[in-house]
């Protein structure tokens, strides 16, 4: 899955457009919750070297929050690294460029957006 398919993914599964937050990174961006505003994914557009490639190629990435218990093992997988400019026990990033299954991205994508989702408060008996 590319950039534009999974922006247009998360507009029609979530209602959510990215939001380009940083002058000096016009194309990076935050997939937000509209109500906590909470991020759930944070994506922008690298070079290879950055991300420990043998390349200067650039690559469009998606930082995705997870569970720390699944983190390890996940970043076993072609196209999954640690986070970038996010906390490695927390986040991921994942490369879009069709190397990580489709599927395993969307699930990774539901997961961070029910992790940073609103906490639903109990009513006190």
């Amino acid at each position: 899955m590319n950039k534009q398919e999974y922006l247009q993914y998360i507009l029609d599964t979530y209602g959510v457009e990215p939001e380009y937050l940083w002058e000096n990174a016009p194309t990076a961006y935050a997939l937000r919750h509209a109500n906590n505003r909470k991020w759930f994914g944070c994506g922008m557009t690298v070079s290879g070297k950055v991300l420990g490639f043998d390349s200067d190629a650039m690559f469009d990435i998606i930082d995705l929050k997870a569970d720390p218990l699944m983190i390890g093992s996940l970043r076993m997988t072609d196209g999954i690294l640690p986070g970038y400019h996010m906390n490695k026990n927390h986040w991921l990033t994942v490369v879009l460029d069709g190397r990580t299954e489709d599927a395993l991205l969307l699930q990774l994508t539901e997961e961070s957006y029910r992790i940073t989702a609103p906490k639903i408060k109990k009513k006190k008996p």
